[in-house]
């Protein structure tokens, strides 16, 4: 038996308010879930690369400028940080740049996702944030500029700097 035109557009109204529906909870859920983590995650991080120093310059590769990425497994802004690790080490890594990653103890109070610039020479040459912004995201960069004067033959020394974004400490792990 064929429905009436009324029955017809009380039955597509109701698919269409269920998909609606549907669509706005799970669209709640997962930013409310995203939300939350990420706003635990959002702080401000000091760094300071001078008890750091020797370490980072072992990790480095001699004789070329060098970018260590200093991460945690299991920290949840590791996503937010890899686009733009990711575009720094295509533009840079034909130049010579070398890139390395240094995996931090869960004992280890550092917030990261971090990175250290060495120089060609094998100092310090940076040591913070990728960028200073909530989702290190790629306009708003610290590293590019540095690498710029590094591959120009300039020596930056800013190894004590600070962060407002999103990191994850030994404390603050998911």
């Amino acid at each position: 038996m064929p429905l009436s035109p009324r029955a017809k557009y009380w039955l597509v109204s109701f698919i269409i308010t269920l998909w609606l529906s549907l669509s706005a909870g799970a669209f709640w859920y997962y930013q409310w879930r995203w939300s939350e983590q990420f706003s635990s995650q959002e702080q401000l991080a000091l760094f300071d690369g001078t008890e750091f120093s020797e370490l980072l310059t072992q990790a480095s590769v001699p004789g070329s400028i060098s970018v260590i990425h200093l991460g945690r497994d299991g920290c949840f802004c590791n996503r937010f940080n890899e686009p733009h690790r990711q575009a720094i080490k295509d533009k840079y890594q034909p130049l010579g740049v070398a890139f390395g990653t240094l995996t931090l103890p869960p004992a280890l109070d550092l917030a990261t996702p971090a990175v250290a610039l060495i120089s060609a020479q094998g100092q310090l040459a940076y040591f913070g944030p990728y960028s200073d912004s909530l989702l290190c995201s790629l306009g708003d960069g610290l590293v590019e500029p540095l690498l710029d004067q590094l591959l120009l033959g300039y020596l930056p020394e800013v190894i004590h700097t600070t962060g407002v974004g999103c990191f994850c400490t030994k404390k603050t792990e998911l």
